[in-house]
């Protein structure tokens, strides 16, 4: 029996998690932090943007298409658009 669980491509959704957790770390510490510490923030919050930025950089490869292989596979897969499609084992695209 295969597994009902999706799998989750942690590189494509790392970029806007690093984001937004460094954006809520910088919004909790502006509480807490003096007015002679609050540029540091700024330079947190670049150096945060900046790490999402560089993770983007393994998805240039442009070799993502798990959907393909696993339809390959006979799996099936699910590819998304304006309309789905949707491969089966042996079938022709419906």
């Amino acid at each position: 029996m295969s597994s009902l669980v999706q799998s989750v491509d942690w590189l494509a959704i790392a970029p806007p998690t690093i984001a937004a957790v460094v954006g809520l770390v910088v919004l909790v510490a502006d509480l807490f932090v003096g007015e002679k510490n609050k540029p540091l923030l700024g330079w947190v919050s670049l150096a945060g943007l900046a790490a999402a930025t560089l993770m983007l950089l393994p998805l240039l490869d442009g070799d993502r298409a798990e959907g393909e292989q696993a339809a390959e596979a006979g799996g099936l897969a699910v590819e998304g658009g304006a309309g789905l499609e949707v491969v089966q084992r042996g079938g022709a695209a419906r």
